[in-house]
């Protein structure tokens, strides 16, 4: 260690011999705080009169590295490494013909004893980049017993529901994608997809409002992107971890990551196991006087339900040689479901259907299976800026379904009053996805030009049968609408070209994206065809500024779509039971969305970002009850249009060295224009949600995390929902590489999802409690080196960009 320490400087004065005279020199080494070198570590140097970089580089294999041809003044040197808490050196005075060798810079690990408190060091929870909202997972407490799903909440601006819906400051139509790759699948896929990632397994949310030409246009509230870990350190190492809860029902969790990183392969791989039980309990009332005859059908009920879901994914980043590189990565993921519902309908007053009361058992098995795989080969011809990538990808999704719903009918004196009615619904549901891209960057002096082209097919098939006894649907039981064979294929061609570029403080871009799309949907009966070809422009722009340091912004702007998925373009009925079924809508258009964001950023501080969104086509669930049979219908339509004007703050500060709040707010408006069933359901509202998160940092490395949010009641539509709020409590305690996390959500029990909503005639109010209150238990083992190494030909810009963002 010590002839490191005194062979690199030497060598480096041996270097500047003959070639160095006459200018000023900066040798120095960086290292870690047990004296051994720190590789690939990025150094900036500062001039401290204006803020400026001057220069940085990259630190050799053995830690050294060198500033020549430095002109005189007043410098400080930034340090910044992955894992390593960033260094700043004091200012360095330079004159003329100076050769100024520096004591080794000493890096930090993220733990530090501080008067004996541990503090942990870690990157912010939220982040504001480049436009894009970042959420950091890892060294999250909430992490712990949670999958992707449940930690879309903490992102500010997005809420979920049980209807499998997510929504960007109050509107709905966000895309998802998993490390940029598009997932193309319905809602309710997507949710159970997320639902069974371990968030233990994931680096960062990212959440993008206004993408650039080069994303897909889909998404009119913009893309999320789920961008799982890939190993930082050298060598072997991962985590072991298993996640324990207990509300009502009880769920299990395991996981393990595991990596390898040479210097030329990079090997990563995760697997998690997720045993899920849930119960809620829910209310769901209809009040109908359209007619002289005015009924209210109560209906009280339970759901119950049992998932078993892994998830499995290897991948392996390789370089080939200088100037390529190759990516391979395959998952795999299935499940399987069991939810079963029990419950009981009241029919109050006088009705002609024959019986007072409904009880019903359905019972579903669901089981799935989601492969894919993906390949990316990256190369880069010589000249710095320019590359070509291609990447493709192949993703297919099986799902077998069976669904009983055993109805009972019974009059005032609870004696039998019909014959048991059955519905038996077999469905399978498979398809297939098929993307090819090719992308272009290239750097002409200060512009930097994209451009690009993408090929994207999706297959899907669905074969529903529906088997009932009962004689009052006896007479369609060859309905099409109940039984059919369904068949969509989708292609879509895409190119885009894009430019950016930066004059002084002020960063510009700017490109359109060209898509057409070809849809064709039948059923083998013929009784319907569906067939669309259309071709769309969608333009974006943006302009970032940064004023110094501590205040940066951006205005940008984008044109989106939303295209219906296949499932919902399909009118088939899934009954659920005697008074009850769900159906799509062959008819649904696209939706438009016109996007502008204004965003504010101080010193990672505070961050402020204002909305505008405007869409047409709106793509709408609702439920309404058809007079004759008082059958309940759960379906969807577009509304004519939407506007939600939203203003989200958000603040992460440390106020003392063992305590830091973070602090989100969002107030939304919005404005939906449009009919429903020939009614007016214009609808102006305003809705405010906020969060809390208090963390303390305790001794013997402690940390406690006290959390709570409150969503207010909103209207949209003909639906009105209800106030939600909760809170939550977590305490973690670090042994060494094992972490333990014990805590309760939803202490009070108060996250419950309610509302109502009104037709001409028609009223109806919704009410579920779920299992939201649950004592959680999980325990996190971490091996390999704790070092952080970096491949110098896969990080140098990635580490120099992060010298640039404002502090």
């Amino acid at each position: 260690m010590i002839l490191q320490r005194m062979f690199l400087p030497l060598c480096y004065l041996i270097l500047l011999t003959g070639n160095s005279f006459g200018k000023s020199v900066i040798i120095g080494r960086t290292e870690d705080t047990s004296g051994e070198a720190m590789a690939y570590c990025a150094i900036a140097m500062i001039k401290l009169t204006d803020d400026g970089i001057v220069k940085d580089a990259i630190s050799d294999e053995y830690g050294g590295f060198m500033f020549k041809d430095v002109q005189p003044g007043i410098y400080i040197l930034k340090a910044d490494m992955g894992g390593c808490e960033p260094l700043t050196s004091d200012p360095i005075r330079v004159g003329t013909e100076d050769t100024i060798i520096l004591k080794p810079l000493q890096l930090s690990s993220m733990l530090q004893q501080l008067a004996g408190v541990t503090i942990t060091a870690q990157k912010p929870m939220i982040e504001l980049k480049n436009g894009l909202v970042i959420l950091n997972v890892e060294n999250n407490m909430q992490t712990a017993g949670s999958n992707v799903w449940e930690m879309l909440k903490q992102i500010p601006g997005v809420a979920t529901n049980d209807q499998n819906t997510v929504t960007v400051n109050g509107k709905s139509g966000v895309r998802f994608m998993i490390d940029g790759r598009l997932q193309r699948l319905s809602g309710s896929q997507v949710a159970a997809l997320l639902n069974g990632m371990s968030a233990e397994s994931i680096a960062t949310i990212e959440l993008n409002k206004n993408p650039s030409a080069k994303y897909d246009a889909e998404g009119t509230a913009g893309l999320i992107n789920i961008v799982t870990k890939r190993s930082e350190t050298m060598g072997w190492n991962g985590s072991v971890s298993d996640a324990m809860s207990q509300g009502m029902r009880y769920r299990n969790n395991p996981a393990l990551v595991l990596n390898y990183k040479a210097k030329r392969v990079n090997i990563f791989s995760n697997a998690s196991y997720m045993s899920i039980q849930t119960k809620d309990n829910y209310t769901f009332n209809r009040n109908l006087t359209a007619e002289a005859e005015k009924q209210s059908i109560d209906q009280i009920g339970t759901n119950e339900n049992r998932k078993s879901v892994a998830n499995g994914n290897v991948g392996v980043d390789y370089t080939l040689s200088a100037k390529t590189s190759l990516s391979v990565n395959g998952n795999l993921a299935g499940g399987v479901l069991r939810p079963e519902t029990e419950a009981k309908t009241t029919i109050n007053g006088d009705n002609a259907l024959g019986y007072r009361y409904l009880k019903y058992n359905t019972r579903s098995d669901e089981r799935y299976t989601n492969p894919s795989a993906d390949v990316s080969f990256v190369y880069k011809p010589g000249k710095e800026g320019e590359q070509l990538r291609y990447s493709g990808g192949f993703i297919t999704f099986d799902n077998y379904q069976t669904k009983v719903s055993e109805n009972r009918f019974y009059n005032d004196a609870m004696t039998e009053a019909l014959p048991v009615a059955t519905f038996d619904n077999t469905i399978h549901r498979s398809f297939k996805i098929l993307t090819q891209k090719l992308d272009w960057t290239k750097q002409l002096k200060n512009v930097a030009i994209e451009a690009g082209a993408k090929y994207n097919k999706t297959a899907n098939y669905s074969n529903a049968e529906l088997h009932i006894t009962n004689p009052a649907w006896s007479g369609v039981q060859g309905d099409t609408l109940l039984s059919n064979s369904y068949s969509y294929n989708e292609q879509i061609l895409a190119a885009y070209t894009s430019a950016s570029a930066t004059v002084g403080k002020l960063g510009l871009q700017a490109g359109v994206r060209a898509e057409h799309t070809k849809v064709h949907g039948a059923n083998e009966a013929g009784s319907y065809v569906l067939n669309r070809s259309y071709t769309n422009l969608f333009p974006n722009m943006a302009a970032t500024y940064s004023a110094n340091n501590i205040h940066s912004m951006q205005l940008s702007y984008s044109y989106r779509i939303t295209r219906p998925d296949y499932e919902l373009l399909n009118p088939i009925r899934i009954v659920n039971e005697q008074l009850g079924y769900t159906a799509g809508n062959a008819t649904l258009l696209p939706e438009y969305s016109h996007n502008v964001n204004a965003d504010y950023n101080c010193k990672g501080i505070l961050t402020a970002s204002m909305g505008y969104i405007s869409s047409t086509n709106v793509l709408y669930s609702y439920n309404y009850t058809d007079t004759s049979s008082k059958v309940s219908i759960d379906t969807v339509f577009n509304f004519s249009q939407r506007e939600v004007y939203s203003l989200n703050v958000f603040t992460d500060k440390q106020i003392k060295k063992w305590y830091r709040i973070r602090i989100s707010a969002m107030g939304a408006m919005g404005v939906l224009s449009g009919t429903v069933n020939g009614a007016d359901a214009n609808s102006h509202s305003y809705r405010i949600n906020a969060s809390v998160i208090n963390e303390l940092q305790l001794p013997a490395r402690v940390r406690l995390q006290i959390s709570g949010y409150y969503s207010s009641p909103f209207t949209d539509g003909i639906q009105h929902n209800y106030p939600s709020y909760a809170a939550n409590v977590m305490i973690q305690r670090v042994f060494g590489k094992l972490m333990l996390t014990v805590g309760m959500a939803d202490i009070f029990y108060t996250e419950v999802t309610s509302s109502t909503s009104t037709l001409p005639g028609q009223g109806y109010y919704y009410k579920q409690k779920a299992d939201t209150r649950r004592v959680k238990l999980a325990a996190s083992y971490s091996f390999g080196k704790a070092k952080m190494r970096r491949n110098i030909d896969k990080s140098n810009e990635e580490e120099r960009n992060r010298l640039r963002k404002p502090d």
